[in-house]
């Protein structure tokens, strides 16, 4: 239940086709440096083998760019467009749990309440019960008069009820 916008029309993620490094921002001459030597490690070439995002999250961790908006924004990324690998990787889903705290802390009255929502959607798909009710919880809690947020977080709660239920899925466009 993510909105469809016209960023789904454009490559999401960039990967170089010769090293297979996801170029999820610019990097500065001395990263460039650490990367060069990166992806000549066996880290590395066991990283290269996961989705895009979900590669992207762990460059971004070995530069130090995760617990941020980077991190979180890849780990939503890698939920949204890599949904299957996503519900298959318990360590991606505890490092989505980890970044969506961090990324909780620094939204605004307005934004809290979807993201709390969002959280509690990935984690009841990924089979997390327990995650996705107290994420939908502190949803509730933190409700303002966003009628967008108020709308969204219902449909998240309908369907905690019945996941598999139609409109439920990741890809299932939602209009409040």
């Amino acid at each position: 239940m993510r909105g469809i916008t016209s960023c789904d029309f454009v490559t999401r993620i960039p990967v170089c086709p010769s090293n297979g490094l996801p170029m999820y921002r610019e990097f500065n001459d001395e990263e460039v440096e650490t990367l060069a030597a990166f992806i000549q490690t066996p880290e590395f070439a066991a990283i290269k083998q996961k989705p895009p995002y979900q590669r992207a999250y762990d460059v971004a961790h070995h530069l130090g760019d995760t617990m941020s908006p980077v991190g979180f924004s890849l780990s939503l990324s890698a939920w949204w467009y890599e949904t299957d690998a996503f519900v298959a990787n318990p360590r991606i889903q505890d490092s989505f749990l980890r970044e969506a705290e961090a990324e909780l802390g620094r939204s605004d009255a307005d934004g809290a309440p979807v993201l709390a929502a969002l959280t509690a959607f990935a984690a009841a798909h990924a089979g997390r019960d327990d995650y996705a009710r107290r994420w939908l919880a502190e949803g509730r809690s933190r409700l303002g008069d966003n009628p967008q947020g108020i709308a969204y977080l219902e449909a998240v709660a309908a369907c905690l009820a019945d996941i598999s239920a139609a409109g439920c899925a990741p890809d299932d466009r939602f209009e409040p």
